[in-house]
């Protein structure tokens, strides 16, 4: 009896100091990697293009969703080349545009 209590104890222990997840709390930690990743590559994207670059364009992602926000006007040269560069990167489902002129 004694030998089943400490072996008990000894498995939940081991389970709370190997970071334990929830396959929930996995699939939530890959979506949010996942979407740093896009962000990464989307700001890189727009760093690296001539039209974009140096332009005040935030970026976020939620589930693949890129979010573009900042100054140049919703119909200029910039907010087209960035929504097509945001297509561009591998994982993204959607863009959506949030630009506003000054």
């Amino acid at each position: 009896m004694m030998k089943t209590a400490i072996l008990c104890a000894a498995v939940a222990l081991a389970a709370c100091s190997t970071g334990y997840r929830t396959e929930e709390d996995s699939a939530k930690m890959r979506a949010e990697i996942d979407d740093r990743t896009i962000e990464s590559r989307v700001r890189i994207a727009l760093s690296t293009d001539e039209i974009t670059r140096g332009e005040p364009i935030e970026v976020q992602c939620v589930e693949g969703t890129v979010y573009l926000r900042g100054s140049p006007a919703e119909d200029s040269e910039v907010a087209v080349r960035a929504r097509a560069l945001a297509l561009g990167v591998e994982g993204v489902r959607k863009v959506t545009v949030r630009f506003q002129s000054d």
